[in-house]
């Protein structure tokens, strides 16, 4: 049986075109994945004037974004393992995206 070094193949390998293209586009994931929270730190502000919100308020709304992606984090990491991280991460662009989109329609805080 042949064994590698991982370590040395890791070492010896190039920076290449198909390593910048997925530098590329996991830095423009996590600009994407990142963006409700800078929104959210943004409009906070406004928010709690608009909406009548106390500290504690505001605050548990951004905890539940944490807590949401500490679940989905959990859910979406043991998917991978099973169907690949390629469509899983393409999976989560989708929904992380799509539900930041509807967030900007929510009218109170239930929502």
């Amino acid at each position: 049986m042949r064994t590698i070094d991982v370590s040395a193949l890791i070492d010896g390998a190039r920076f290449n075109s198909f390593h910048a293209r997925v530098l590329f586009w996991c830095a423009l994931i996590i600009i994407f994945d990142g963006y409700d929270l800078v929104i959210y730190g943004v409009v906070l502000p406004s928010l709690m004037a608009e909406w009548g919100l106390s500290s504690l308020q505001a605050g548990a709304l951004g905890s539940c974004a944490l807590v949401g992606m500490m679940l989905g984090a959990l859910f979406f990491g043991s998917l991978s393992d099973r169907i690949g991280r390629r469509k899983t991460i393409m999976m989560c662009v989708a929904i992380f995206s799509g539900v930041t989109a509807i967030n900007g329609l929510a009218q109170s805080p239930e929502a």
